[in-house]
C-alpha cells in the first residue's frame, strides 16, 4: 500500500502527447478527446550493477533513478497499461496504440470480429 502512495505522489513529466483520430476516443470509457499522453516519472532502483565489497555500506548508494513511463488519456486522466513493453522506454505511437486497443477490449468498449 505505502508503494502505490508514494507513486501516487511522484511528480511526473510529461513528454509526449499524441494526437489520434476521433474514433480513439470512444475506446477509453469516459470518452472525450482522443489525445493520449506520455509521462514519466523517477523512482529508485537498487543497482545490481554494484557489488560492494561490505554490504554494511549505506545501502541508499547503491540506488539509481529510473524513469517509469505512463500512457494518459488527456481528458479523462484515466491510466492506460502499457503491454508489450519495457515500462522504462518511452512508448512508442504504435505502442500507445496497442495499449489502447488491449484497454478496450478489457474494458468491453471494444470487440472482437
Amino acid at each position: 500500500m505505502e508503494e502505490n502512495n508514494k507513486v501516487a505522489v511522484a511528480i511526473r513529466k510529461i513528454v509526449a502527447r499524441f494526437y489520434l483520430d476521433n474514433v480513439w476516443r470512444g475506446i477509453v470509457v469516459k470518452g472525450g478527446d482522443a489525445v493520449f499522453r506520455i509521462e514519466y516519472h523517477l523512482e529508485d532502483m537498487f543497482d545490481y550493477s554494484v557489488y560492494p565489497e561490505k554490504m554494511e555500506d549505506e545501502i541508499k548508494h547503491f540506488y539509481k533513478q529510473v524513469k517509469i513511463f505512463h500512457i494518459v488519456h488527456e481528458s479523462s486522466g484515466t491510466e492506460i497499461k502499457i503491454v508489450n513493453f519495457n515500462k522504462y522506454d518511452e512508448p512508442t505511437k504504435q505502442i500507445v496504440l496497442e495499449s489502447i486497443v488491449d484497454y478496450g477490449l478489457k474494458k468491453g468498449t471494444l470487440k472482437r470480429e
